[in-house]
């Protein structure tokens, strides 16, 4: 097992919890409460969030861009700015288009471009985090 790509992985999962935390949870709540439909029951209670599953998941999406920046063979946080955007743009811009034309969780169109938006910049940041852990340390000769 590549231990830079554990070690990136894990930071990435921490820049992913802390930055979703930062991004939706402080900056973007009220844009989001205002946007979405209030249907009983959809969202859980704070106290009763699965905080093993929201750490679950934070871990894995921390996995998955560090290992598509080790694939692509990224070294810097730099060099990991822009694909990490597109990658977060896209999945974001995915599942709430796939919301929309399925649900009525969104009543406001706009959120789905600012959450995309929001979810790119996410990637990007979380991605030049596992960026920079795969390009420290000792080079290979």
């Amino acid at each position: 097992m590549n231990m830079k790509l554990v070690l990136a992985a894990l930071a990435a999962s921490v820049a992913a919890f802390l930055l979703g935390w930062g991004i939706y949870g402080i900056a973007l709540h009220s844009y989001s409460e205002a946007s979405m439909n209030k249907i009983d029951g959809f969202m859980k209670a704070e106290e009763h969030w699965s905080w093993l599953s929201l750490i679950a998941a934070n871990v894995a999406y921390g996995c998955l861009l560090a290992y598509v920046m080790l694939r692509m063979g990224v070294s810097t946080a730099q060099g990991a700015l822009l694909p990490g955007f597109v990658i977060g743009f896209l999945l974001s811009a995915n599942f709430d288009l796939m919301m929309h034309a399925m649900s009525n969780i969104f009543y406001d169109r706009m959120y789905i471009a600012v959450d995309a938006l929001a979810g790119g910049v996410m990637a990007a940041l979380t991605a030049a985090v596992a960026g920079m852990v795969l390009g420290s340390g000792k080079k290979a000769a």
